[in-house]
């Protein structure tokens, strides 16, 4: 019997929240560049070291939260599954049994705005992947029905 085809499954949300850290460093580092190279005078000029600070803080705090965050791909083929998680600075690789993943039920959230968030995560070995998550039910819920699917022996 030929084997199935090869099925894959990202979540690529780090991505766009690294992006958005890479954007407010650059946004800051020109701010900082102007204040450094054309000061300003008066009341702004005393001010602006202290939000520049206050901004690098709350940009450090979300730096680390944002590259806390994994790009997670999973990719099945041959009976056998790897699940690769890609951080801002390290790789961390998991390979086993398709058998051994367990497809949670889709989890529902909130997002920031009170707005229905879905995901879906799997496991294996007692260690929990996100693997899906967006803003429509319907969509988590085919991508967690070809998952089942792609996983039947």
């Amino acid at each position: 019997m030929p084997d199935r085809a090869e099925f894959q499954m990202h979540n690529r949300k780090a991505a766009f929240l690294w992006g958005f850290m890479a954007i407010w460093f650059g946004m800051l580092s020109m701010f900082v560049y102007l204040y450094v190279t054309k000061p300003l005078f008066g009341e702004q000029g005393q001010w602006m070291p202290i939000g520049l600070g206050l901004f690098f803080i709350f940009g450090i705090g979300g730096m680390k939260w944002a590259f806390g965050h994994p790009i997670v791909s999973l990719r099945l083929a041959d009976g056998r599954a790897q699940i690769r998680e890609l951080y801002a600075f390290r790789v961390e690789s998991t390979t086993c049994l398709a058998d051994e993943i367990s497809v949670l039920p889709i989890r529902e959230d909130k997002d920031s705005d009170g707005d229905p968030y879905f995901k879906l995560e799997i496991t294996v070995r007692e260690k929990a992947f996100l693997i899906w998550e967006s803003h429509s039910r319907e969509e988590t819920t085919e991508k967690r029905s070809a998952l089942l699917l792609a996983l039947k022996p």
